[in-house]
């Protein structure tokens, strides 16, 4: 069951990337990852791949659930590169 929400969190994952990266240049990597391309991950997911929410569903996964943990999964993984943006500037400072 878990590798089957590693599988959407990876689909997912890739339209997020790429969108936040985008976004990042100008303006916040971290808040973007961590918010708004979650949002926009899930409707590029439900835009490509929607029909999968069926195979999901399936084996015990809502649409709600799975948009819940991932956001919370974004948030944290945000949070922690975060941590480690601002760790490393330390540690290395002048």
């Amino acid at each position: 069951m878990r590798s089957l929400f590693l599988q959407y969190y990876r689909d997912t994952f890739i339209y997020n990337l790429v969108f936040s990266i985008i976004v990042g240049f100008a303006g916040n990597f971290y808040i973007c990852f961590a918010t708004f391309g979650s949002l926009v991950s899930f409707l590029a997911y439900q835009y490509h791949k929607g029909h999968e929410y069926y195979f999901y569903y399936n084996y015990g996964y809502t649409k709600n659930e799975l948009m819940t943990k991932t956001i919370l999964v974004n948030a944290i993984f945000a949070f922690i590169l975060f941590s480690f943006a601002q760790c490393t500037k330390l540690m290395f400072k002048a």
